[in-house]
């Protein structure tokens, strides 16, 4: 008898915890949350707002080269990792590459950008971002 009570009180746990993941996922995947807050960024960067097919707002930090070089370098385009704010990531690249322009995506569903997060929303904001 012991074992069978042991038995449903572990079936029982599996399931609570499934519930909630499953209940929880998306916030899980993507905690939009933890990128809220950017760092400061310097003078002459700015934000680009870019309007999607289905209406949502894409906003992009654009900064410019510090330093002119002799011949002209490429763009840096980046994408931040899972809940890291975009600021910070064109103020890292742009502290690292100081002679490209770099540009950073907020991505849908982290502020400032309005929508909801996904793989698919996410493919279509990079082409629209690069192009």
């Amino acid at each position: 008898m012991w074992l069978l009570k042991l038995t449903l009180a572990v079936a029982g746990l599996y399931a609570a915890v499934v519930t909630v993941v499953y209940v929880l996922q998306s916030w899980l995947i993507f905690p939009a949350g933890l990128a809220a807050f950017g760092p400061d960024l310097p003078a002459g960067a700015r934000h680009v707002e870019l309007a999607t097919e289905d209406g949502e707002r894409v906003v992009l930090v654009r900064l410019p080269a510090r330093q002119t070089p002799a011949a002209p370098r490429p763009l840096l385009l980046g994408f931040a990792g899972n809940a890291w704010n975009a600021d910070a990531l064109a103020l890292m690249l742009h502290q690292l590459f100081p002679e490209h322009q770099v540009t950073a995506l907020h991505y849908r569903g982290y502020a400032p950008s309005s929508g909801s997060p996904s793989a698919t929303a996410l493919f279509e904001d990079a082409r629209r971002a690069h192009d």
